[in-house]
């Protein structure tokens, strides 16, 4: 945890509990105790914070820092705002504070100054722990708030993995994956205008764009590798003699479409409960998607409906971390409306 003016520690040799009063220019701070009312110099070694209940050891980060002006933003923002040179996606941290010149919290934003709407997938440990998931879709030149996080916990080892594509007009594009590890001196530093925001926040750059790479510089994929190892095989007599060779039949006899409606799946589902069912569902997908990728197949549909979008939000964080995936796509269909979800291997 972090040691800054105002927190509450206990002496851990002797249990006296105090409050920090100033941070010392020899590395030490000043203790006022809570029994006695005596201010005394300590070594942080010597300290453990109390916060929320718990002791961790203490450390000593900046304890004061320039008030900038904030505003709460909504969910997303779409700005009048011209590229002059695109940064691309950045992650920034805005300080919120509580009165005085230590911030309570900061809010994190994802920032898109790029010319393309991206699909993203976050995820935040602290202290190895989950402590944040969000999955979305980000406009181009725009920013979102998806989370917060506390001063102490700063000193956490706050750990983002970070999941990034590109929309096309041929769906989604290649995926980008970064894990950004959050170290408290370093966060301190890293200060300036953010574009979009236009305040001074902590800003860290996490891609400059969002290319896809060239094919020819790729190793061979997961669905190559599944396909030329998986493929089923039947045998078939050649003038060389038999062969097990694909099995061109399943393919052609492989349906394009799943329809993920529970009475589609099974016939006895009334005793089932909606976690139950959702399971199911989860269940049909994967190995759906696992036969298509056997057979080679170009593309697919999966039917999930469109009531309030929750299995289809699933299918698509899904879709997502699955890399033999090209692109995918829910968009008005003649046939399936808004209910069904497009997915591309090739």
């Amino acid at each position: 945890m972090l040691l800054s003016k105002g927190t509450k520690v206990r002496l851990i040799h002797s249990n006296d509990e105090g409050i920090v009063m100033k941070l010392l220019d020899n590395g030490m701070v000043r203790v006022l105790l809570k029994d006695g009312g005596m201010e005394i110099p300590v070594f942080p070694d010597a300290l453990e914070a109390i916060y929320d209940s718990q002791k961790t050891k203490a450390k000593v980060v900046p304890g004061k820092q320039k008030k900038v002006p904030t505003s709460p933003a909504p969910a997303q923002i779409n700005a009048q705002y011209t590229i002059l040179k695109s940064k691309g996606i950045q992650l920034a941290f805005d300080p919120v504070f509580q009165g005085d010149d230590i911030p309570e919290k900061y809010q994190i934003y994802l920032i898109n100054d790029t010319n393309s709407d991206v699909i993203y997938q976050v995820s935040l440990k602290i202290a190895g722990e989950q402590a944040l998931k969000e999955t979305g879709k980000l406009n181009k030149v725009s920013m979102i708030q998806i989370g917060d996080i506390y001063y102490d916990e700063l000193n956490d080892s706050p750990t983002f993995d970070l999941d990034f594509r590109r929309i096309t007009t041929d769906g989604t594009g290649a995926q980008h994956l970064k894990t950004l590890k959050i170290k408290a001196k370093q966060f301190f530093r890293n200060v300036e205008t953010a574009p979009i925001i236009n305040r001074k926040v902590h800003v860290y750059k996490v891609f400059e764009n969002l290319k896809a790479q060239r094919k020819d510089q790729q190793g061979e994929d997961l669905k190559t590798y599944t396909q030329k190892n998986s493929q089923p095989l039947v045998k078939k007599k050649t003038s060389s003699g038999t062969k097990w060779v694909p099995d061109v039949k399943a393919k052609a006899e492989f349906k394009s479409e799943l329809d993920l409606h529970i009475d589609a799946l099974l016939d006895d589902h009334e005793l089932l409960n909606k976690g139950e069912i959702l399971q199911i569902q989860i269940k049909a997908f994967e190995k759906y998607i696992e036969e298509a990728l056997k057979l080679g197949v170009d593309r697919v549909f999966i039917i999930h409906g469109v009531g309030a979008g929750k299995l289809k939000n699933i299918i698509a964080t899904k879709l997502i971390q699955m890399r033999f995936i090209n692109t995918f796509k829910n968009e008005y269909h003649p046939k399936y409306g808004y209910g069904a979800t497009e997915v591309l291997f090739d």
